[in-house]
């Protein structure tokens, strides 16, 4: 089994979201599952271009924008799992909004 783990922190591991999320990424690991960790601020995404996924038409589940996201896409298909950890103040940071779009 596999998970992919997202930290949407500014403070990225020495925030408090990294003290809540090491914890558990532990634990899945004991259980087992192979996890991998990503920090939402070492991303530079763009915003979707087309707009009505008119990408899915022509290559179904490949996005047709370039990014620093292209090699994550296939690391999400192969997980069973994915944790989504930021932190809990309003607003949600832009980097973890880009990476949900």
């Amino acid at each position: 089994m596999k998970a992919i783990a997202f930290n949407g922190s500014p403070r990225m591991e020495r925030g408090y979201t990294s003290r809540r999320l090491f914890p558990l990424l532990e634990g899945i690991q004991s259980a087992g599952c192979d996890t991998e960790l990503f920090f939402t601020n070492v991303f530079s995404p763009r915003p979707c271009s087309c707009g009505n996924m008119q990408c899915w038409d022509i290559e179904p589940g490949i996005c047709c924008i370039k990014d620093s996201l292209q090699p994550i896409y296939q690391k999400i298909k192969e997980s069973e799992i994915i944790i989504l950890a930021v932190p809990v103040y309003i607003p949600l940071q832009g980097e973890m909004q880009n990476l949900n779009e």
